[in-house]
């Protein structure tokens, strides 16, 4: 005589077990966020802006957004030189932002 009930209960608990676990993760990257701004202080929209990983070489791009701002997100670890360009502006470049997973700072 079968029992669909008892295989279900035994599929219910081994899901349950099997599904107990968690995992952990480790966070690979992190991400570098600033400003760009005029000799006045006000903002500079679509700038364009390289991080280059003194380590590795690896060049990420973007650009500004209308308030001036620049992020990058999923940077490696490591330093990185910052370059700026925009029309009618001089080229700024900053070595050694050092970006720690999760925080990055100029």
């Amino acid at each position: 005589m079968k029992r669909p009930g008892l295989r279900w209960t035994l599929c219910i608990l081994a899901l349950v077990a099997l599904g107990g676990r968690t995992a952990n993760a480790q966070v690979l990257y992190g991400s570098l966020t600033g400003n760009v701004n005029d000799p006045t202080g006000a903002p500079v929209p679509g700038a364009h802006v390289e991080a280059v990983n003194q380590g590795t070489n690896v060049k990420s791009e973007t650009d500004t957004d209308v308030r001036g701002v620049y992020r990058f997100t999923e940077l490696q670890g490591g330093f990185y030189k910052v370059t700026v360009t925009a029309k009618s502006f001089s080229t700024f470049t900053e070595t050694g932002s050092r970006c720690k997973f999760q925080a990055c700072g100029a």
